[in-house]
């Protein structure tokens, strides 16, 4: 045993002898060497490392770490490793309460492994692969993977992992190419993509998760053919869907909660096919699931999906089988919030009135007439500027004009549009007053790109008028009002699943700036 020994380098050395000394593999835990390390911060690198306890695999700069348990004896005991090595843990290896910092530096446990970390913290700041890869068998508990540029941890082996904690990483946990996962009681928030699951991972099983506030989603499926079971987790808050599925089968997703998500709650594309059972899909902003060029059957029963701002389920081709599923609150229709004040109170008279006029500045004080509005005008006049503020957001007026691929050759109407629609075009609509307000459709959404799931394409607003007069795409402030029309828009009648729509009240442009009303809507129009 080697005990209280603060410098790494002749703690590596312990273990090499006693381990050439007894000639064998200590599997073990009993038998191990235990290094003990004080309250320090150890740099492992070329300089500080003996080069004899280098090379492994080949690699010349490969630090072989293993057949050893290691153990902090401070919170704040901390391993980095420095550019310029690859450190593989091999054999048995075991580590608790010890934090290990990776800066440009591979970290493998390599196969034929089996390793143990226990209340540890990981960190990576490896900008060209995942620095932390399971190809053996792992296990960890109480553990925390943060601020891991390209990935907490990658399973390609065999992990099992339970009460842990992943934020702040490109992707939180990763398995694939036949590799398998048991992953418990953990929490993954804060990541770019939350689970992902695939290409070809043998086996996946997540229970009792909590995943929330993940940028590209919750959990991503992708071309695994069995074994991936999804069950009583807390999927929510995820700015695109809570469970996504692609080209997957045999998938089962039962018992979760999917809840607020500002896409759909569950999305299919593709050559997929699962078990949906016993969940609660309930606030998420597209609609409940959707099934995208399905063309298995999935069965999807015993459902509660509900209040869904779209569809509760939504489905091209007649594939499914539905049993059981409650469903009420979606927006099934064709409609849109109007976020209006239910207060209809003459601001001078304060008489109660269905058919109030506004104030032509702030668009905000209503009146029972123009004696009203000019009683009220002193007092009004100083709070005028302040309730437009209030009301409106100033965006630079964007110049890019988003017609390339929606209009026919004669720019006069949009192709693609569902039936019934009004058509637009200056020869359907005179130009709008730009000195008032008038109505423009906001359509959020992306565009889907297969070959990018942690990065994904970027959020995209677009907006026009009836007469085309107006007809861009927003790139400054666009993501407060993506969220609007997320939260408050509804499905196109062509039903995009990646898009929403939303009419809005607009004025201007005027000195190179659009004024867009953010605290009320005008009814739905058709066109």
């Amino acid at each position: 045993m080697c005990g209280n020994i603060s410098d790494f380098s002749k703690a590596l050395w312990c273990v090499k002898l006693l381990n050439f000394e007894r000639n064998q593999t200590l599997n073990n835990s009993e038998d191990l060497p235990v290094i003990i390390l004080e309250k320090n911060d150890y740099l492992v690198s070329i300089n500080t490392i003996d080069s004899c306890l280098f090379g492994c695999g080949g690699k010349p700069n490969a630090l072989p770490i293993g057949d050893c348990i290691l153990a902090g004896t401070e919170s704040d005991c901390s391993v980095s490793f420095d550019d310029g090595i690859h450190v593989v843990f091999v054999k048995a290896f075991i580590a608790y309460n010890v934090s290990f910092h990776s800066r440009n530096t591979n970290c493998h446990f390599l196969s034929g492994s089996t390793v143990k970390l226990s209340h540890c913290y990981v960190e990576s700041s490896h900008n060209h692969g995942t620095s932390f890869c399971c190809f053996g068998d792992l296990r960890a508990d109480f553990c925390t993977f943060h601020d891991c540029t390209m990935g907490g941890l990658l399973v390609t082996g065999n992990a099992e992992i339970e009460n842990s904690e992943f934020f702040g990483n490109a992707v939180a946990l990763e398995v694939r190419e036949k590799g398998g996962l048991v992953v418990k009681k953990c929490k993954m928030y804060g990541n770019n993509q939350g689970l992902l699951i695939g290409p070809r991972a043998k086996k996946c099983v997540v229970e009792d998760c909590e995943l929330y506030d993940n940028k590209r989603g919750g959990i991503y499926v992708t071309n695994c053919a069995s074994g991936i079971v999804i069950k009583g987790n807390r999927i929510r808050d995820s700015d695109e869907p809570g469970v996504t599925v692609m080209d997957a089968l045999n998938v089962s997703i039962l018992e979760n909660e999917i809840l607020s998500n500002n896409n759909w709650g569950i999305f299919f594309v593709g050559d997929s096919q699962a078990l949906v059972k016993a969940n609660k899909i309930q606030k998420n902003q597209s609609g409940g699931i959707v099934l995208k060029a399905a063309e298995k059957k999935s069965v999807i029963e015993y459902n509660d999906i509900s209040f869904n701002s779209g569809p509760g389920i939504y489905e091209e081709g007649l594939y499914t089988i539905r049993r059981e599923n409650k469903l009420q609150g979606n927006k099934e229709e064709r409609n849109q919030s109007t976020a209006q004040s239910e207060a209809k109170l003459c601001y001078c008279c304060k008489k109660s009135k269905m058919n109030l006029q506004k104030c032509c500045k702030c668009y905000t004080a209503q009146y029972c007439g123009k004696e009203c509005q000019k009683n009220d005008w002193k007092s009004h006049k100083v709070v005028c500027s302040r309730l437009l503020s209030d009301a409106s957001i100033v965006l630079d007026y964007v110049k890019k004009p988003i017609t390339t691929g929606h209009l026919h050759p004669n720019k006069k109407i949009l192709q693609n549009r569902a039936p019934g629609l009004q058509p637009v075009g200056p020869q359907y609509c005179k130009p709008p007053n730009m000195r008032t307000r008038f109505i423009v459709k906001m359509s959020a959404g992306f565009q889907v790109d297969e070959g990018s799931v942690v990065n994904g394409p970027a959020n995209e607003v677009n907006l026009y008028d009836r007469s085309l007069t107006l007809d861009r795409k927003l790139i400054d402030d666009e993501n407060q009002i993506y969220e609007l029309v997320r939260k408050h828009g509804t499905m196109g009648q062509l039903f995009s699943s990646f898009w929403k729509k939303l009419f809005m009240w607009v004025q201007g442009p005027e000195d190179g700036k659009l004024r867009v009303f953010i605290n009320e809507f005008p009814p739905y129009q058709h066109w």
